[in-house]
């Protein structure tokens, strides 16, 4: 489960049975690129991965960063368990020389900010 889900206590609804929470431990998540995928059962996560194109929807390039739908002729590769699909040739030529490199988005999400309580 990613870290900050896990920090913020968050418990993530089910990708297939929305209005069911996902279990959080391995075998009920996957992640695609920079997007996590929660599921109910591990069977469910199963399916998801046979055909990620069908199921994910937006992915961010992890080299460009930019915003693209997959296709079954996207490039595509996998690093320590996580699969990758790239917006165009060039980067996922880019990948393939540093994939560590390109492995987690490069920036943290900040905290929130305590908000002051309103007065009045």
């Amino acid at each position: 489960m990613p870290v900050y889900a896990a920090r913020k206590g968050l418990t993530p609804s089910c990708y297939f049975e929305p209005e069911a929470l996902a279990a959080t431990e391995g075998a009920h998540f996957t992640r695609i690129n920079y997007e996590g995928y929660f599921f109910c059962k591990p069977e469910e996560r199963a399916r998801f991965l046979a055909d990620p194109i069908a199921y994910c929807g937006l992915l961010t390039d992890p080299v460009s960063k930019l915003r693209f739908r997959p296709q079954a002729d996207s490039k595509r590769a996998e690093h320590e368990g996580v699969l990758f699909f790239f917006a165009g040739d060039e980067t996922a030529q880019l990948f393939a020389q540093a994939p560590g490199d390109f492995f987690l988005p490069g920036y943290e999400m900040e905290e929130e900010e305590a908000q002051p309580e309103p007065t009045g």
